[in-house]
């Protein structure tokens, strides 16, 4: 991220570079030696030459090349977005996981200390004969099964943990404090194709193309400066030569190299329209997708809630019937570990919301929409050269 924010600084610096041929030049040569002929012999020399040139004319050509420096400069800051856009898509994901793998172990914890708690009556159950051999070994199933979803959860959450560490250094804790902000506000996923940094891609590159191929329409007519020189005299020439006036250069023939060129960047431009084509259908299937898991998500969000208020009652009401002697221990336990599975799935639910986001937002890379950092990442780019 930082390599491509670089070379967008770097970019915008070729345009000064560019402009600067418009500029006035003064070049100055000397030499000092031995001059004569083979009669008089060598005498010593020196011969000093100054030279003033500034552009007379050129068909626009340093205009076109200071706006296609400008283009590219631009070029290079929209990749730099779309860098950072990726790295922050990384960076969502892996939050993310890390969330939901500290709530998975928050909840799973919980109820398997409502589970131990309980582990008396088991063992009281077991010994007088009220529950058998295959109750306890099925009640022992749903526990390994917790306690593989939790050692999952644990290895998820230092991975995750670790992958953000060496994102966000040094700045990790407010950095997660952000995030963690943006998250609980998120944003839908924007498919507003001309707003993204995909779509500014193929716009600028096509632009690009059409700029190359006037340059290169352009090459074969002439160019005018206007120029000045003062040569010093020399030991066969006792005068001082004075010169002003317009110098003109044009290349006659350049072997079809002109040509060639573009016929190359006239199908680059046919690819890029066809890319431009190709991103408005991946929006639009992005967009599609979004649309289909939001209902997915909304219905399911609604059964969870259902399921894990009946489960909560019902542990409440065994709770009870245990006490009055009316149901085993076994019915009571299942239930309580069903419940963790219900709040699991939920977690599991809000975490699938935002990895859903994401893959959506990275299809047109505007990931910073999410969590409302499109205005931040873009005064990165403010104090870039002119």
């Amino acid at each position: 991220m930082r390599a491509a924010i670089s070379s967008a600084r770097a970019a915008r610096l070729q345009v000064a570079v560019a402009a600067s041929a418009q500029n006035s030049k003064v070049h100055v040569e000397g030499s000092v030696g031995f001059a004569g002929d083979s009669a008089q012999g060598m005498e010593r020399a020196a011969r000093v030459s100054v030279t003033g040139e500034r552009p007379l004319v050129d068909f626009g050509q340093t205009d076109r090349r200071v706006a296609l420096a400008a283009l590219r400069a631009e070029i290079a800051q929209q990749q730099a977005r779309g860098a950072i856009d990726a790295a922050l898509a990384n960076v969502l994901r892996q939050f993310g996981k890390r969330r939901s793998a500290a709530r998975t172990l928050t909840i799973i914890d919980h109820y398997l200390t409502l589970y131990h708690a309980r582990a008396a009556l088991i063992e009281a159950a077991v010994a007088s004969g009220v529950m058998s051999t295959s109750d306890v070994l099925e009640i022992k199933a749903l526990k390994n099964q917790i306690l593989s979803q939790r050692a999952k959860a644990d290895l998820a959450k230092q991975v995750s943990s670790t992958a953000l560490k060496l994102a966000l250094e040094p700045q990790y804790d407010a950095a997660i404090a952000d995030l963690r902000s943006g998250v609980d506000a998120l944003a839908p996923p924007s498919f507003e194709i001309p707003n993204s940094v995909a779509a500014r891609l193929v716009q600028l590159r096509q632009s690009d193309a059409r700029l190359q191929i006037e340059l290169e329409a352009n090459a074969g007519k002439p160019v005018g400066h206007f120029r000045t020189s003062v040569t010093s005299p020399t030991f066969d020439d006792p005068d001082t030569s004075l010169f002003a006036g317009v110098t003109f250069s044009m290349p006659v023939k350049d072997g079809g190299m002109a040509k060639a060129k573009i016929v190359g960047l006239e199908q680059a431009l046919a690819t890029l329209g066809h890319e431009q084509v190709l991103l408005e259908q991946t929006s639009k299937l992005a967009q599609s997708e979004w649309q289909s898991f939001a209902k997915f998500y909304e219905v399911e969000t609604t059964l969870l809630e259902q399921r894990l208020r009946i489960s909560r009652a019902r542990v409440e009401a065994l709770e009870l019937r245990l006490r009055a002697g009316r149901t085993d221990v076994k019915t009571l336990v299942k239930e309580i570990l069903s419940s963790a599975q219900s709040q699991v799935a939920q977690v599991e639910l809000r975490g699938d919301l935002l990895s859903q986001s994401i893959k959506a937002a990275v299809k047109v890379q505007s990931t910073c929409t999410l969590i409302r950092l499109c205005g931040d990442i873009a005064t990165i780019f403010e104090g870039l050269p002119p």
